[in-house]
């Protein structure tokens, strides 16, 4: 939570979007989108998290990239699908 605090202060009006949110056995994947001020998106996001048995977060883990590069720099070749 610390991130998104800090986050939000460095880019003044920037705003968080939950994309998608699945949840499986105490453990959650969260895909996100953050905003600017003006309402266009430049970093999207996922995070994982795990919940203790409160039900409050209690680890969290993410990954971004700026719309732009769009994890273009992975370089993972795509799939392809069998014929038929």
């Amino acid at each position: 939570m610390v991130r998104i605090a800090q986050s939000q202060q460095k880019f003044t009006g920037a705003y968080f979007r939950n994309d998608s949110f699945l949840e499986h056995h105490d453990q959650g994947l969260f895909l996100w989108t953050m905003y600017d001020k003006d309402g266009r998106a430049f970093v999207k996001g996922s995070s994982f998290g795990r919940f203790g048995t409160d039900g409050r977060l209690v680890q969290a883990t993410g990954f971004s990239s700026t719309v732009e590069q769009d994890l273009s720099g992975l370089r993972v070749p795509p799939r392809r699908l069998p014929p038929g």
